[in-house]
């Protein structure tokens, strides 16, 4: 197998990443699949041009790669009980998509925020 990156800090507080939440939910496994066919295009695609050695950009991709060829095989066996509607579990009780981003940039603001602090308690 080639050697995968599956770096710990992509851990939730209960010690999974999103590809265990893709594999046993509550993320759908459609958007599994469809977030890890992107990434490998995206790898492929940057390789060798955002650093002179494209070897950490391989590995993504086929550390995306075996992640996609899992959900693609739990999909096919039936899997993926968890699956549902994709805008209804984005946008839950929100009616429009205005509020819906508002809520977004909100938690993205947020989160800025927390990184910053974050970095100035560390200098």
């Amino acid at each position: 197998m080639k050697e995968l990156i599956r770096p710990n800090y992509y851990k939730d507080e209960n010690g999974t990443d999103l590809f265990h939440q893709f594999e046993h939910g509550p993320m759908p496994i459609d958007a599994g699949i469809a977030f890890c066919y992107m990434n490998i295009c995206k790898y492929l695609q940057r390789a060798g041009k955002k650093t002179q050695d494209p070897s950490e950009d391989i590995k993504k991709v086929w550390t995306y790669f075996y992640e996609y060829k899992k959900l693609i095989e739990i999909k096919h066996e039936g899997g993926g009980e968890q699956d549902k509607d994709l805008m209804s579990m984005i946008f839950g009780e929100v009616s429009n998509i205005d509020e819906y981003l508002s809520i977004m940039i909100d938690s993205l603001e947020s989160k800025v925020a927390d990184i910053k602090r974050i970095y100035e308690e560390d200098e």
